[in-house]
């Protein structure tokens, strides 16, 4: 038999058998593709509860950190660390309100933390307070917050700011965290403030203090001494100023609520200021400090956790990548998986405001438009130490670890795909750290 003759029976009997398969009115069914997994299948976009305790700054900006008016405390002593940026005096030669006595003495950092100390002065009734001052002033814009923990004292617990030339003044938190029965209602209610003073030219004596005092206590009527608290500023131009307790908004101060008689607000440089101080309206009605109230128990002392000063920045510009700086709120634009969060801290974050955290196997991918057959270059940074791997589904992985921050670079060609997804999960044991993640 020739070969045409049987190719030609061969094939007559395959199409008989096929056909055969069918019913009368069925035609030979094509076989389906299986469509490719989703790789964001059983995962979360956005919508990231963020934990108001980490201390992530208003989502109204992308910040940039200053150093200058920033610290974290992670060192003992006030050696060369501390006098980079502080001064354990005021911002001049004045001894304090009331029975205050400001003193370099009774200021200290120790256990990560700056702390305040009250004491007697011998022979009197005046009281020595621990102060300190930024060596830089801050100008506006710039945001600015503490955490701290107040002193269980008569005594008032500041975070503020005052001009060098002592006539505009911003309060951020003013208390007075004394456990004293009859001071619950001061304890439970920190105050906000701005003064502007108006100064006999030649005497500096106060002739007259505009201000608008306003107190937030919490819902349960806590007293702020039982923990730490975070206690923040947006000093946003010379009449708008909002402050944030604990990362919720708490008063908005604006050119309507600032009484100014230059109408100049709040317009000048100013010191940051810590300290612990006296007021005359109070120790003149005989709330004054007791001996066995003025001792080193740490709940008797102001401790300061950390101050972080920011200052707005141009949004990062992650090219293809949206939120590839994580500023935007909730993890915006990024589904997510696992134990996943924002670092605020800029000590562990290379000196940015807030960076991803990844914990261990945790990952988060972001659907991309592309162009077929184009290349692209992804950078990042990161400080991974047990890992991380860096994914274009489907096109490129590489895996990349870094002890301490580092840029990676992976290059790749779309093909014939018009949409790739950009997965980075951690592969190791590990907490890994992720930012400035862009695609070009």
């Amino acid at each position: 038999m020739s070969f045409v003759r049987t190719t030609f029976l061969y094939s007559l009997i395959y199409a008989v058998l096929a056909f055969s398969g069918c019913g009368e009115d069925e035609m030979p069914v094509a076989p389906v593709t299986p469509e490719a997994p989703d790789p964001t299948a059983g995962m979360t976009l956005g919508d990231l509860e963020v934990d108001v305790a980490a201390g992530v700054p208003p989502a109204v900006e992308s910040w940039a950190v200053m150093d200058n008016l920033s610290d974290e405390f992670a060192y003992e002593g006030k050696g060369a660390k501390f006098d980079e940026n502080w001064n354990d005096s005021y911002h001049n030669g004045w001894r304090g309100p009331g029975l205050t006595q400001f003193s370099s003495n009774h200021s200290e950092v120790m256990n990560g933390e700056l702390v305040l100390r009250a004491a007697r002065v011998p022979n009197s009734n005046r009281v020595f307070c621990g102060v300190v001052t930024g060596k830089d002033l801050l100008e506006f814009p710039a945001y600015t917050e503490v955490s701290a923990k107040v002193a269980d004292q008569v005594l008032s617990s500041n975070f503020w700011f005052l001009s060098d030339d002592d006539r505009r003044e911003v309060d951020v938190v003013e208390i007075y965290g004394s456990s004293r029965e009859d001071h619950n209602w001061f304890a439970a209610r920190p105050s906000t403030n701005y003064h502007v003073f108006i100064r006999d030219e030649n005497t500096n004596a106060i002739l007259e203090n505009f201000n608008n005092q306003q107190h937030h206590p919490k819902p349960d009527l806590e007293p702020y001494r039982n923990d730490f608290h975070r206690y923040g500023m947006y000093w946003k131009d010379a009449f708008t100023i909002d402050f944030y307790y604990d990362g919720e908004l708490v008063h908005q101060l604006r050119r309507a609520g600032i009484t100014d008689p230059e109408n100049l607000g709040i317009d000048r440089a100013m010191n940051m200021i810590f300290d612990l101080e006296d007021h005359d309206w109070r120790s003149n009605a005989g709330n004054v400090a007791t001996d066995d109230e003025l001792t080193d128990e740490p709940d008797r002392t102001y401790r300061i956790d950390y101050v972080r000063t920011y200052r707005p920045r141009a949004a990062f510009d992650g090219g293809l990548v949206e939120n590839g700086s994580f500023d935007l709120p909730g993890l915006d634009k990024w589904y997510h998986l696992g134990n996943v969060s924002l670092s605020a801290d800029p000590a562990a974050n290379g000196g940015e405001a807030v960076a991803l955290r990844l914990g261990s196997g945790a990952r988060v991918t972001q659907r991309i438009a592309v162009s077929p057959n184009t290349n692209y270059t992804l950078n990042l940074r990161l400080n991974a130490p047990a890992g991380i791997r860096v994914a274009v589904v489907d096109v490129e992985t590489v895996s990349a670890r870094a002890d301490a921050w580092a840029t990676e670079t992976v290059t790749f060609n779309s093909g014939e795909k018009t949409e790739v997804f950009l997965e980075l999960r951690n592969t190791g044991s590990e907490e890994a750290l992720i930012d400035a993640v862009e695609l070009r």
